[in-house]
This record gives C-alpha cells, structure tokens and sequence, in this order.
C-alpha cells in the first residue's frame, strides 16, 4: 500500500528534502542530532509547490559508538521518551532487552530524568519518581523550566501529536 501511495506521489510530483542539523550531542557512546527537514513537492503538471517543514528534535538520529566509530543504532533497539510538550527521544539507561512491564517506576523515571537532561540543564529538570505502568507504556509527570508536563516512556516512538 504504502508502495503504492509513493510511486503515485512520485508520477506526481517533483520531490527535494532539505535537511538541516542545528546541534549534534554525545553523550557517552550515543550521539544525537536535532534539526528540521523541508519537503518540497513541485507539480510536474504545473502550479504552486507545497512544502512542509517539521522539527527533527522528535525524531532524532541516533548513533552508538562502537570501537571508536560512530554507527547509525536501530530504533528497533530502543526505548522512548515522549514528553507533552513535543519532545521524543531514545531514552537513556534503558535497554530494549528489558521488558518495560519487568522495570520499576523510578528506574523508569531516573531513565527520564537523565533523557531531559541531555536536552535541558540540571537545574530546569525535576522528575517525578511515581511513574505508572499503563497500556502505552510508562507514564509520569515532570517539570521543565517550571512547567508540568506528562511524559511517556514506550517501545515506539508516538505519533506526532501524543494521547498521554
């Protein structure tokens, strides 16, 4: 389906992806970049082109150091940490190997706590340590620059706009 979708988008259309990181982070052995991507889709009838922009600190690429050497880390292989303010990140300290049903509320808010940090300072974090096993995954409140927000700790990255 999805096939097919793009080959009738593409005998549409003239497409241009513009990439653009504005901050890469390592952090131990990870690295993560942060950006925005633009689409540009051009009619190859005629007309106006449509583009759209999105943010990347959503869905940011990851890359583990491994014998010195930085290597592009499956997502299949990860947690994630989805925050109602629109940030989603792999979440740090957590292997995938784990369960999330077999992890404890505060390993899975201190995992969190150390996740916001790599964005955020020290100071501008605070975690609650009751986080609550639910369908979706962990969810659990924070703080950030003095604001509440929910958070949820999952297998998969949420959708764009997250039901937390």
């Amino acid at each position: 389906m999805l096939k097919h979708r793009l080959k009738e988008l593409f005998a549409s259309y003239k497409a241009r992806l513009a990439v653009t990181i504005i901050s890469i982070r390592v952090n131990g052995p990870w690295a993560f970049d942060w950006g925005w991507h633009q689409l540009t889709l051009t009619p190859k009838k005629g007309g106006s082109p449509i583009i759209t922009e999105r943010k990347r600190i959503a869905k940011a690429a990851v890359a583990k150091r491994e014998e010195g050497v930085f290597q592009r880390y499956s997502q299949t292989e990860m947690n994630f940490l989805t925050v109602t303010n629109g940030l989603k990140l792999p979440v740090s300290g957590l292997a995938k190997k784990t369960p999330l049903n077999a992890l404890t509320g505060p390993t899975v808010a201190s995992a969190a706590r150390d996740t916001l940090r790599r964005v955020y300072r020290k100071s501008e974090i605070k975690v609650s340590q009751s986080a609550s096993l639910g369908q979706d995954g962990w969810q659990g409140q924070c703080r950030i620059q003095g604001v509440e927000y929910s958070y949820r700790v999952s297998s998969q990255p949420a959708n764009e706009h997250p039901r937390i």
